[in-house]
């Protein structure tokens, strides 16, 4: 499994990574530690009672690698444009079918409110055949529909990862390059220890 998820990193980032010049994000900064974490920026976002973007520290690595990276960049506005354009796309069938929606509901109150049962019954069944030769003529736009959802949670779901694998590789300089020196947390014990030793002196129960 583990091994899995390297070959997917590997192969996404190596898509991912490449700007109009052909050259790597990863070779024009290879091994640096993201601009996110610049001491200063960081200091002003945590310091920020009213700012909780820096919550989301995925959108904030995945925003610093669209700005060094134009095919990420334009890839990345080429989706939002996508939901966009859908948006567009099926205002006139969402209309159309919210139209007939409504359309069945008022009728069916009407009919409702017949007095004569035999005349209730013979309009509910009318209806609802012609509700059915409806349903019928629109069979093949819900099935395009359907298949145009499912797209779209998919292309989601892959702008989802892509956040995820970049935001890791460039996680990974970080925690390469930000480690603190294990030699200052040391010599803390050292202090510790010396000072634990120098106050046996005044901490020893006389028998």
């Amino acid at each position: 499994m583990k091994l899995y998820s390297i070959i997917i990193l590997s192969v996404t980032l190596s898509v991912f990574s490449c700007d109009e010049s052909g050259k790597s994000v990863n070779q024009q900064n290879q091994n640096q530690t993201p601009e996110v974490f610049n001491e200063s920026e960081l200091e002003q976002e945590i310091s920020s009672v009213s700012k909780r973007y820096w919550d989301d520290i995925v959108s904030k690595l995945y925003d610093e690698a669209l700005e060094n990276n134009a095919k990420l960049h334009k890839l990345d506005d080429d989706i939002n444009e996508m939901h966009h354009i859908t948006n567009d796309s099926l205002k006139l069938y969402r209309k159309y079918a919210s139209t007939n929606s409504n359309y069945w509901s008022t009728a069916n109150n009407y009919i409702e409110q017949l007095s004569d049962s035999l005349l209730r019954i013979s309009s509910k069944e009318f209806f609802k055949q012609f509700e059915i030769a409806y349903s019928h003529k629109i069979l093949k736009h819900k099935a395009v529909l359907d298949t145009i959802n499912k797209r779209s949670v998919l292309l989601n779901d892959k702008l989802i990862i892509m956040k995820l694998l970049i935001s890791a590789s460039m996680m990974e300089n970080y925690q390469s390059n930000e480690l603190p020196d294990i030699e200052t947390m040391r010599r803390l014990v050292s202090e510790y220890d010396k000072l634990i030793k120098e106050t046996t002196e005044f901490t020893e129960i006389v028998k």
